[in-house]
């Protein structure tokens, strides 16, 4: 649990934007919260991980859910904080015979 103070990025910060993404359009984004973290890097940086399962099922796409990794960079801004930048890497399959 993260103690949420006004000068400090927070888990409920994640979670709404990570809310906001996952119901954007049709991309589905399923984020699992309950392994999101939140590192704070300096008083006014920090940065966000968070699993994700992405559903594409539009162009051809066969609708298979793939795990992803979502880092998001936050930088504050007065009293608010906002999005500096947003990487969503794939995760490699498990190689045969690992597991």
């Amino acid at each position: 649990m993260f103690t949420i103070k006004r000068n400090q990025c927070s888990r409920s910060t994640g979670t709404r934007k990570l809310h906001d993404i996952a119901t954007s359009g049709p991309v589905v984004l399923t984020p699992d919260l309950t392994r999101l973290k939140v590192v704070g890097l300096t008083p006014d940086v920090a940065e966000s991980y968070a699993p994700v399962t992405i559903t594409v099922s539009y162009a051809g796409q066969d609708g298979t859910p793939k795990p992803f990794l979502m880092i998001l960079n936050w930088i504050r801004v007065s009293d608010e904080w906002k999005i500096a930048s947003e990487i969503i890497l794939p995760v490699p399959p498990t190689p045969a015979g690992k597991g």
